[in-house]
């Protein structure tokens, strides 16, 4: 089964910690891509990569975004 979004693991970069998400989009209207960016409003996220193929005035490919954060060892 094909999965729409992968989450890496966290890495940590000096004081703070990456996370990758990537989002497959298959054949999805381009105004799926504002509605992604306004779920990460606010959010610590930054634009990796993006690879988008358009057919038919529909998107497929791939957006990679990175995730910000700490670590709390306590959980």
């Amino acid at each position: 089964q094909e999965r729409s979004i992968t989450v890496g693991t966290a890495e940590r970069r000096g004081r703070a910690y990456e996370t990758q998400l990537n989002v497959q989009l298959d054949n999805v209207s381009p105004e799926v891509l504002g509605l992604l960016g306004a779920q990460f409003k606010g959010y610590p996220v930054s634009l990796r990569r993006v690879s988008l193929r358009m057919n038919h005035g529909l998107l497929s490919g791939l957006v990679n975004l990175s995730v910000w954060g700490s670590y709390n060892e306590a959980g």
